[in-house]
């Protein structure tokens, strides 16, 4: 076997199998596919933690319980005004439609006065019964569930804490899959990209063992860096052990097709 050493500090080695296959290795590093902030979108107390710190949770699992009562005496509150706005209307309804009955003995004036207030009374349930809906929107924003199942990191407030939408919860990643991205020197991407046939990829971890989960390329960067002659490379790669954590370093290995 023969090596042959590139200057490129993102390379490790470039290797002859045979006459037909060729292999390098570069470092890479896993990254979250997705990762977010988890903040509140109302203001209110924090009465009920329901994970563990660094826990695995599914998607829509619930995270964080706010304090419910203003919320739901404001959901009481809009559901009384609607009852008193389709009570107000009702009437108003049922005054017209006798208006129309008799119109012959009532003036145009009040035939119109009467329409008018029926109106205004339509209005004003369809008003209220948009103002319950916004405060159930309210109430339901009393529980934050996960986005997306991963994994969730420290807690920054506790039970009793007062929260509101500036503050971070925690913060939750995916890794399941998981990215890895490494940089490949424009001479190989040329190389590769004059190859024939479908290249393989390998995960190399820390302890030297050879990665088992799925690796299949993802995507490839659009533009090739010029300060450093490279272009970036994302792998998708299945982790339903979580062995790559988002950070963890990797070589990467490919081998074109023999």
């Amino acid at each position: 076997m023969r090596y042959k050493k590139f200057l490129c500090s993102v390379i490790l080695l470039a290797m002859i199998i045979n006459d037909k296959a060729l292999a390098w290795e570069y470092i890479g590093h896993a990254e979250a596919i997705q990762s977010v902030q988890i903040r509140p979108e109302v203001s209110a107390k924090v009465t009920k933690i329901n994970f563990h710190e660094g826990s695995f949770v599914n998607k829509s699992a619930a995270l964080f319980t706010l304090d419910t009562t203003e919320f739901q005496a404001d959901v009481t509150l809009r559901k009384a005004e609607l009852a008193m706005a389709q009570a107000k209307f009702d009437g108003a309804s049922k005054y017209y439609t006798r208006l129309k009955a008799t119109k012959k003995a009532m003036s145009a004036s009040d035939l119109d006065a009467a329409e008018s207030e029926e109106r205004q009374a339509k209005a004003a349930v369809d008003a209220a019964k948009a103002s319950l809906k916004l405060a159930e929107i309210q109430l339901g924003r009393t529980k934050i569930t996960a986005p997306f199942a991963g994994r969730v990191g420290k807690i920054d407030f506790h039970v009793g804490s007062y929260v509101s939408p500036e503050n971070v919860l925690c913060e939750i990643v995916q890794t399941d899959p998981i990215r890895i991205l490494f940089a490949m020197p424009d001479r190989d991407y040329l190389s590769m990209k004059n190859m024939h046939g479908k290249m393989k990829y390998e995960l190399i971890l820390a302890d030297g063992s050879l990665y088992s989960g799925t690796i299949e390329k993802d995507f490839e960067d659009n533009v090739m860096n010029s300060d450093t002659g490279t272009i970036n490379i994302w792998l998708k790669v299945g982790n339903e052990d979580n062995i790559l954590l988002p950070g963890s370093l990797v070589r990467v290995k490919v081998t074109s097709g023999e």
